[in-house]
């Protein structure tokens, strides 16, 4: 039993704990003034955390990842614990999200849906640098490094 049972357990566990100081120390020593800025403006209200949240965790089909990422988060002092409540929340919304997207049975409107994203890539990535007009509204960062075109070159 202690082989077949407890110590895959115990060593599960420890790995997973392995895992979360790890990402902790990782995003404390990544998070700098820009991803402090979007987290607060994400997460300034419940009901913004519960969207962003929501749309997370649609996004990327995981709600154990999310809530994961804000523990991390929490821990190492990116975010205050009584805003990623409202992210919490929300992760149990997009999993429930999700799953009514399958139920609905789109398989019919995918290739339209990809073309029409396609489109409108290709558009922005012949669109080139924004104006000079947009450059002050902090959409600057294509125009920066060349237009969407850059990595080409």
């Amino acid at each position: 039993m202690l082989n077949a049972i407890i110590l895959p357990v115990l060593t599960g566990l420890a790995l997973f704990l392995f895992g979360m100081k790890l990402m902790e120390t990782a995003l404390s020593s990544w998070a700098g003034p820009r991803l402090q800025l979007w987290l607060e403006r994400f997460t300034r209200t419940p009901v913004r955390g519960l969207a962003t949240g929501t749309i997370l965790t649609a996004a990327l089909q995981s709600s154990t990842a999310i809530t994961v990422i804000a523990i991390s988060l929490v821990g190492a002092g990116v975010l205050t614990f009584p805003r990623t409540l409202g992210v919490i929340l929300g992760t149990n919304i997009g999993t429930c999200l999700t799953t009514e997207l399958i139920g609905l049975s789109l398989g019919g409107i995918g290739v339209p849906i990809l073309l029409a994203s396609a489109g409108v890539w290709l558009a922005s990535w012949l669109a080139g640098p924004l104006p000079p007009a947009a450059q002050g509204l902090g959409l600057d960062q294509t125009a920066a490094s060349g237009g969407g075109r850059g990595w080409l070159r």
